[in-house]
């Protein structure tokens, strides 16, 4: 029994065993020669290896073999110590003799949950999930218990949990919308994908991560920690593969080299960015749809994102590419944005064989004078004119009051409104319409907030990049709100 841990007994007890195994190899001569001395004389002709019993039973236990364990020192070590006898004078073996007697009459204590868990880290090949019955209840136990490159298959359910990815792993849900990961502790990801691990996620959906109270929604947004519903980061490359992403601030967000590839996923109904990337970090999709929200892709810092076969609606803006970021954008829907995409002079965005319907803007300057690299190659642009519905839709939040205020390139509008619906929204909506001195619209903004409660007060927050002197006045309605 050497420094590896002992598998299957409780450490602490195990430590025991080999520090008296220790004790009696490293003993001096001068220590025991009058005590081996009285054995001999004591024991006649049988000569009981004392050394040697409790050597083999530190053995048993470290080849995890517990029942044989608990006989062999219950008999064999008790044995031995009963035929040195108590005669003997030197107090070291004589205390030595007397711990090790009781301890190996007693049977090895069972592991506490946290040893459990801590011998089966990084064991399996396989592991299941389940509400009840399967080895785990908890996804979070069954990623530590597996192997690098293992396998873990979920079943359907809600699981709360802040999950934390640092191997190589695929998860494979048995049913999209029936596996719903949801977020526990506040300001944090639903999922955290880190260091060089390659995760593929399959067939299950990752869903409301919760946001902290008050203006700050991030347990920590300098390292990244923040109320998304996937995060990630240092070199980790996460695959989706029919995966759902809702009702998060941000849907994924990567830092650092991170990687991520979207295959046939939506992202829909995060508050501020579907995607957002910072660093030389790089995002891929295909087949997928991002949907609702602030603005689709957010690219800051050299970022790299390419999007084919997918599509975009619903949002105030579709990009906004900043520091040398760059996007590709190919045979995509863009549906319905105030925005296009807005560049600073060392972004660049490709735009091609798109249809792209109810677009206001492809690219605007603002007063800094953005003016990324937009290429335009054979899109399809329309505006559709839309009739407005006869029976308008009864109100679902009370506008309460709003505050206007200016920095030197931003307008920011801060208010509060009310659920009256008389239900739980799913999603409330608000939008700031600005205004320049003739009453001329020449801006407009939303922002949407999930889960208010009907009653409950939103205290929300706009803000515009658009100039200062420019806008005169502001407006602030109820956006496109949805009840449970």
């Amino acid at each position: 029994m050497e420094s590896a841990e002992v598998k299957g007994v409780n450490q602490s007890w195990a430590l025991e065993v080999r520090s008296f195994r220790d004790n009696l190899n490293q003993a001096t001569e001068e220590q025991l020669a009058e005590d081996r001395a009285k054995i001999r004389s004591i024991t006649g002709e049988y000569k009981p290896d004392l050394q040697k019993s409790v050597c083999e039973w530190a053995e048993l236990l470290q080849h995890s073999e517990i029942v044989k364990a608990n006989n062999y020192g219950r008999w064999e070590v008790v044995g031995n110590i009963r035929k040195v006898g108590d005669g003997l004078t030197t107090a070291f073996y004589k205390s030595l003799l007397k711990q090790l007697n009781n301890l190996a009459q007693s049977k090895i204590p069972e592991l506490t949950e946290e040893e459990k868990e801590k011998e089966l880290e990084g064991t399996l090949q396989e592991a299941k999930v389940c509400s009840e019955g399967c080895q785990f209840s908890k996804l979070q136990k069954a990623i530590s218990a597996a192997k690098p490159g293992g396998v873990i298959t979920v079943e359907a359910g809600t699981y709360h949990e802040n999950l934390t990815i640092e191997k190589d792993v695929t998860i494979r849900g048995n049913d999209r919308t029936g596996v719903q990961l949801q977020g526990e502790k506040t300001g944090h990801p639903v999922l955290a994908g880190g260091k060089s691990a390659n995760v593929k996620l399959m067939n299950l959906s990752v869903e409301y991560a919760r946001e902290s109270e008050g203006k700050e929604k991030c347990s920590n947004e300098a390292i990244g920690v923040c109320p998304n519903g996937i995060t990630v980061r240092s070199r980790a490359h996460l695959e989706l593969n029919n995966v759902s992403i809702d009702g998060n601030r941000v849907g994924i967000g990567l830092l650092d080299t991170a990687r991520v590839t979207l295959r046939g996923t939506s992202i829909t109904r995060s508050t501020s960015y579907a995607l957002e990337l910072k660093g030389n970090s790089r995002v891929e999709v295909f087949d997928s749809t991002l949907s609702g929200g602030n603005t689709g892709i957010y690219l800051l810092d050299f970022a790299v994102a390419e999007i084919q076969n997918s599509k975009m609606e619903v949002f105030g803006n579709g990009f906004f590419l900043w520091d040398g970021s760059e996007a590709v954008v190919k045979n995509c829907q863009l549906v319905r944005m105030d925005f296009g995409a807005y560049l600073d002079n060392r972004s660049k965005i490709t735009l091609k064989n798109n249809k792209v319907i109810d677009v206001e803007m492809l690219t605007f300057s603002s007063p800094l004078s953005f003016s990324g690299e937009i290429i335009t190659l054979d899109n399809d642009i329309t505006q559709e004119e839309t009739a407005l519905d006869e029976a308008k839709q009864a109100p679902q939040l009370e506008i309460l009051g709003w505050e206007v205020s200016r920095g030197q390139d931003w307008v920011w509008v801060s208010g509060s409104a009310r659920n009256i619906s008389g239900e739980q929204l799913i999603i409330a909506e608000v939008v700031a319409i600005f205004y320049d001195s003739a009453d001329n619209e020449i801006y407009r903004m939303p922002a949407t907030t999930l889960g208010l409660d009907d009653g409950e007060v939103w205290e929300y927050e706009v803000s515009a990049f658009v100039s200062p002197t420019e806008v005169d006045h502001v407006e602030v309605i109820e956006g496109e709100s949805t009840g449970i």
